[in-house]
């Protein structure tokens, strides 16, 4: 450190660089974000279908310049959704393509009840961006099969349409 302050004509100027620098990497470290929680999220029996679409639509509020939010999101989509909208990068084109665009860095969303009959279930979702609401019917599967048994995930993301009622969850 000795060193450092000699070859630098102006130490003020290097301890106030050093001391913006920690801020600035404590800030980065400390906070964790939604992605980051959402990291390590992986279908498990124990999620029920609500909480699938609530994982998926924070994952994709949240995406980042490297679609670490729609990468998390496809990992919710059924192995028969898989077949039809992926691999990664297809999935996530279509998820940026208009109509579902809203998806990505919504304001809010709403729920309606879940609607489960058997190993099917329907999760409709209002999602409100700026004065736009954009209603989503999420069709789950519970998965009878390995790797997935028993876990709830996503079969198809159906558009529903601009809402035009006071109820924006009835379209």
């Amino acid at each position: 450190m000795r060193f450092l302050v000699r070859k630098i004509r102006q130490p003020t100027l290097f301890f106030a660089i050093l001391g913006t620098l920690a801020l600035v990497l404590t800030a980065c470290t400390s906070a964790p974000t939604p992605l980051t929680e959402l990291e390590g999220s992986q279908p498990v029996p124990s999620l029920s279908p609500r909480d699938v679409v609530g994982i998926q639509l924070t994952a994709f509020q949240n995406n980042d310049a490297f679609d670490a939010g729609i990468e998390i999101a496809f990992r919710f989509a059924s192995p028969q959704n898989r077949t039809v909208t992926g691999p990664l990068s297809r999935f996530a084109t279509m998820v940026k393509a208009p109509a579902y665009r809203i998806m990505l860095f919504h304001d809010r969303a709403e729920y309606a009840p879940t609607v489960v009959r058997g190993n099917i279930a329907v999760q409709r979702v209002a999602l409100y961006q700026d004065d736009r609401v954009i209603v989503f019917d999420f069709v789950m599967r519970r998965q009878t099969s390995e790797p997935y048994l028993d876990c709830w995930m996503t079969e198809a993301v159906q558009y529903r349409g601009q809402a035009t009622t006071t109820d924006p969850l009835v379209v």
